[in-house]
């Protein structure tokens, strides 16, 4: 059996990011758990466990899989999956997987609570050989592609910005946090 720390609750959590008001940018830091506040996005550990002796990373599965299944439930449309797929190829889905991201199946899953964007990420880090798990929330605008194409010069310019912030997001973090 591994050694799994639990750092978070995963559930109260995302019950808790439910009652930030939406017009109010949050303070990551007066939720009162442990946090990587990066400003306009923060990364939440929820459990770290060391990799085993082969280097199979499967000691946070289960939690990983219970936590996902919960926001499939709350935040996906239940009876049908409503959760969108993060792109491995640019945006906050490729750094995330450049980080060391293990994806459910080939893809990186988010969740819409209110205007932010919740993202479960599993990850290895190898230099600490450690298996990790936190919960990454973002502004929604940074993940979430428009059915409707963009026309004004406002609505490009914003995505334009929401892009270069995206870009520039540091995804990484370490235990204990410093």
């Amino acid at each position: 059996m591994t050694d799994v720390e639990n750092i978070t609750d995963g559930i109260a959590l995302l019950r808790t990011l439910e009652t930030i008001p939406t017009w109010r940018k949050p303070r990551w830091g007066d939720l009162g758990l442990p946090v990587v506040d990066r400003g306009d996005h923060a990364i939440f550990p929820l459990a770290i466990a060391p990799l085993s002796e082969s280097g199979d990373a499967d000691a946070l599965l289960e939690t990983e899989t219970m936590l996902r299944r919960h926001c499939i439930h709350f935040y996906g449309g239940d009876s049908f999956h409503a959760e969108s797929v993060l792109s491995p190829d640019d945006g906050y889905g490729r750094k995330v997987l450049e980080a060391g991201a293990i994806p459910h199946g080939s893809a990186v899953l988010w969740w819409g609570i209110q205007n932010l964007a919740v993202v479960l990420v599993r990850a290895v880090d190898e230099r600490q050989r450690l298996e990790t798990l936190a919960l990454h929330v973002l502004p929604k605008d940074w993940v979430w592609e428009s059915a409707v194409p963009l026309s004004t010069k406002r609505a490009l310019s914003h995505a334009r910005s929401m892009a270069r912030d995206c870009s520039a997001a540091d995804v990484h973090w370490s235990w204990p946090l410093s």
